[in-house]
């Protein structure tokens, strides 16, 4: 099968909705995250946010597809927290349960990649990602890729009262091309 890595506009009113129930069914949100988890709120609310962050710039998000069928999402990706100083934006993905294990994470993580570092209008020199030291699907898929392990912020990570490590990857822009290239 082949994909698309769809850049997400504002008025892309359906594949955001699909996210925001994504959000709002995943059983467990506060895994995929460090940061305070808030309720998810009304649709419009979320609506108006990302179309917000998209607009200004704050956000760049992806929709992975089929190319069969481009308005069904797949899986989403997401960069943030650029730092135009640094050359770096974090960026973190997403991917429903009913598409897990099937290496849909990994094409979309590669797809996002050459997309950062080859279309993107900004020259990014750095892209990294954050995930719980238990999150060993996630930490498999960033060290398949070729990210490093940059470091660990000791017990960051508190789920049900149980404390992790938050571990930070990242890519460079040299190591990608001599991966991909």
């Amino acid at each position: 099968m082949e994909y698309n890595l769809i850049k997400v506009k504002p008025t892309d009113q359906d594949l955001i909705f699909t996210f925001y129930e994504w959000e709002k069914n995943e059983a467990h949100r506060e895994r995929y995250t460090c940061r305070p988890v808030k309720e998810i709120g009304s649709y419009k609310l979320y609506c108006d946010n990302i179309t917000k962050k998209i607009s200004n710039g704050e956000r760049t998000v992806f929709a992975l597809t089929t190319t069969a069928n481009t308005t069904k999402p797949i899986g989403r990706i997401m960069a943030f927290d650029y730092n135009m100083r640094n050359h770096s934006c974090e960026f973190g993905y997403y991917m429903p349960v009913k598409n897990r294990g099937q290496g849909l994470g990994t094409k979309m993580v590669q797809m996002f990649l050459y997309e950062m570092f080859e279309n993107h209008h900004i020259h990014l020199n750095k892209v990294y990602a954050t995930t719980s030291s238990n999150n060993t699907v996630s930490i498999a898929l960033l060290q398949n890729i070729g990210f490093t392990l940059d470091g660990r912020m000791r017990e960051h990570y508190w789920f049900d009262q149980v404390v992790f490590d938050q571990l930070v990857f990242s890519l460079l822009r040299a190591e990608w091309s001599n991966i991909f290239k």
